[in-house]
């Protein structure tokens, strides 16, 4: 069996979303995430759900309308960009406490990958560090179709735009933000195959998404840099 554009999987998909449950962490001063039932099995012989959460809770992308007013909105974007190749590496936090973006391991990634950064934290639940100043610069000059993290947001040190900055900058791109991901770490230091699906909500800044990714074996004849 093929990966995507005829590459041989590694392994098995693994679903990179996070599990999505009433009183989860979400950013703050977003909504809870709520989940009504409507019906009961032993009342109504159907089980009958409510969902009522932020676009940008759990796992989601971000659109560039999130910051851009002019940017395209979640359903305007195109779905082949949402299917893609990704290397996935380790971020260390610097001195300061900050995410050393000088530090990150590109010796996997091609031109036209995605860029996924497993930031060191102990569970799934909201993380958030800062990426120290000046890591726009790296990571806008490899042009990036799409970043991806554990942590709930970007934000950058230092930022005279203050927190939407890196945002602004990154949407502003043409790179599209995966946030909230979980189980990075066991893929990092490998290229996946991504695939990254947002509800599609019409106008929206930003939509939860069911996130899959495996690995994607060695192939020196097709894999060549």
């Amino acid at each position: 069996m093929s990966g995507i554009g005829g590459r041989r999987p590694a392994g098995q998909w693994l679903d990179l979303s996070q599990l999505i449950y009433p009183g989860m962490p979400v950013y703050p001063g977003d909504p809870p995430v709520r989940i009504h039932r409507l019906a009961a099995h032993d009342k109504d012989g159907c089980q009958l759900s409510e969902l009522a959460m932020s676009c940008h809770s759990g796992t989601h992308l971000d659109a560039p309308l999130h910051y851009h007013p002019d940017g395209a909105a979640i359903d305007q974007i195109d779905p082949d960009r949402l299917v893609l190749t990704a290397w996935v590496s380790r971020i260390d936090i610097d001195g300061q406490g900050c995410l050393d973006a000088a530090g990150i391991d590109w010796s996997g990634w091609r031109p036209g990958d995605g860029l996924l950064l497993a930031v060191p934290c102990s569970s799934d639940a909201v993380s958030r560090f800062s990426f120290a100043s000046g890591s726009h610069d790296i990571l806008t000059r490899h042009n990036l179709p799409l970043i991806g993290t554990n942590m709930d947001t970007f934000v950058e040190a230092g930022d005279p735009l203050g927190e939407p900055g890196l945002h602004l900058r990154l949407l502003g791109a043409g790179t599209l933000l995966l946030e909230n991901l979980s189980r990075l770490e066991t893929l990092a230091g490998r290229r996946v195959d991504l695939i990254a699906l947002p509800l599609r909500i019409a106008g929206a800044d930003g939509a939860p998404a069911r996130v899959i990714a495996r690995a994607i074996a060695c192939n020196p004849v097709s894999d060549d840099i």
